[in-house]
């Protein structure tokens, strides 16, 4: 199904955009909403520049001197985290988990709502 049929309307101009993603404002059942959509290439490019880098990482283990540094392990879990954040639906969760945690203790202050969640969307 195509994504724009579920909103009554939405700008196809985003109003944000960063590295992972672009956000939209779009109108739900009558509501305002944000609508956080992922890059298209994004996790293939995050993926190449990895690869890249632990490919250099690699190389430096092996400068005699320099393989204290470790530099393979680091890329690894530092390109797991990178690509968790590509994540739209654990970014949703994380959220839901952040709403809950405050939930009755800060009235004077609002916090988005997760409306629908994907890997590559999010809703709020």
């Amino acid at each position: 199904k195509d994504p724009f049929e579920y909103f009554d309307a939405i700008d196809k101009e985003a109003i944000a955009s960063g590295s992972i993603a672009q956000v939209h404002v779009a109108y739900l059942e009558g509501h305002k909403v944000a609508v956080k959509v992922r890059h298209p290439s994004v996790r293939r490019q995050i993926a190449l520049d990895f690869h890249i880098m632990k490919s250099v990482a690699r190389f430096v283990n092996h400068i005699p001197g320099l393989g204290w540094l470790n530099l393979e392990a680091s890329m690894e879990q530092f390109s797991d985290t990178i690509a968790g954040q590509t994540r739209l639906d654990v970014e949703g969760d994380n959220l839901d988990t952040f709403v809950a945690n405050f939930k009755g203790s800060r009235n004077w202050c609002g916090f988005p709502r997760v409306v629908l969640k994907g890997p590559a969307v999010l809703v709020e």
